[in-house]
């Protein structure tokens, strides 16, 4: 197996996680005036844009993609359905599911929003090359796979190792 990283030469600037990290709060932190002007916070655009692309339908499907908790998520839907920008529908195939669907009103407003951003995403990477870019999705969406793909308690994975320890310490201090 390659090794990446070693224990001893790892640091933060080098890490994909903390760097990833500080991209999105790069973003956010530029996205955040774009919308204050229409009173909508980043989370509550990624969820427009999420419905807006059909890439998810339930508050659950938001809570996983956004890797937000599901009591957050019901926060931001709320807010979204009192301002009109959504409704929930329950699913004609199974009750149990309720589905989150943009109105016409969430629908022209995240319209009128893509265009602030697109403006704002072409000055932000104009020293990109298109072909840099691309590169970056494909290897940015090959590593999330590759992450997400890999079962959480594999052996070697440290958070079946921290599992274990907690684990062990909670057999412990039950004894």
């Amino acid at each position: 197996m390659k090794q990446h990283f070693h224990e001893r030469t790892l640091t933060a600037l080098g890490s994909p996680s903390y760097l990833v990290r500080r991209l999105l709060h790069a973003f956010a932190d530029h996205y955040e005036p774009l919308f204050a002007p229409v009173d909508i916070t980043y989370p509550q655009w990624t969820i427009l844009m999420l419905l807006y692309g059909d890439m998810a339908r339930t508050s659950a499907d938001m809570a996983r993609q956004m890797s937000h908790d599901a009591g957050a998520m019901t926060r931001l839907v709320d807010q979204l359905e009192k301002r009109g920008l959504l409704r929930r529908r329950r699913d004609t195939a199974d009750r149990r599911i309720v589905n989150l669907v943009l109105t016409a009103d969430g629908r022209a407003l995240a319209d009128s929003l893509k265009s602030r951003v697109v403006d704002f995403l072409n000055v932000a990477l104009v020293d990109f090359s298109n072909e840099e870019l691309r590169t970056w999705v494909k290897l940015t969406t090959r590593m999330i796979g590759l992450i997400e793909a890999r079962p959480v308690g594999l052996a070697g994975n440290p958070a079946r190792k921290n599992a274990l320890r907690t684990k062990a310490v909670r057999k412990k201090a039950a004894r």
